[in-house]
């Protein structure tokens, strides 16, 4: 096709996506998406303000409101964003599997609805989310070498007592023979 083709094509996109947002502001999908754009808004804030757990609260109001319509173009960009900013909150909490649920379940949306995107503003959240994704792994990988070390010290202190015990007890042993 040549550009003026291509530019029809893109220009009746576009009218059925508009037809499409304005169908679901019809049957509530509206209502969820204004409220989904306040709480994310609330959830920033908080963010901001160094309150996490408030911000991960706020933005799963914001994702259960939009989740009924996760099959829905109009609805992914709020979700995804939300997803995005929850997932951020929770890396601030050090509660790494719930950072990548949140990850893995924004990068479906864009496999998903990668068409219907804004390319840079997509790119920009794309590059958020892999960011988010690998903060995510390393702490999950640290705690799991903390427990780890952790565990290695606990027991070489256990061992320690252990002999520790043992020598006692052989000293005391000794001392009762020395006794009889």
């Amino acid at each position: 096709p040549d550009a003026r083709q291509l530019f029809d094509i893109a220009s009746k996109h576009k009218a059925k996506l508009r037809d499409t947002i304005f169908a679901s502001r019809q049957n509530g999908l509206g209502d969820a998406i204004v409220k989904a754009g306040a709480a994310r808004q609330k959830g920033n804030d908080a963010i901001h303000q160094g309150r996490n757990s408030q911000a991960v609260r706020v933005y799963t109001d914001a994702v259960s409101s939009l989740g009924p319509f996760n099959r829905r173009a109009d609805a992914a960009w709020p979700l995804l964003l939300c997803l995005s900013n929850r997932a951020e909150a929770h890396l601030r909490l050090e509660k790494w599997a719930e950072a990548s649920e949140d990850c893995s379940y924004a990068v479906t949306l864009i496999d998903k609805f990668e068409r219907v995107f804004e390319v840079d503003k997509l790119k920009e959240v794309q590059k958020k989310l892999k960011g988010r994704e690998q903060r995510a792994e390393d702490g999950s990988r640290q705690d799991a070498e903390r427990e780890q070390a952790e565990r290695a010290e606990a027991t070489r202190l256990a061992e320690a007592r252990a002999e520790e015990a043992a020598s006692r007890a052989a000293v005391g042993s000794r001392r009762q023979r020395g006794h009889a």
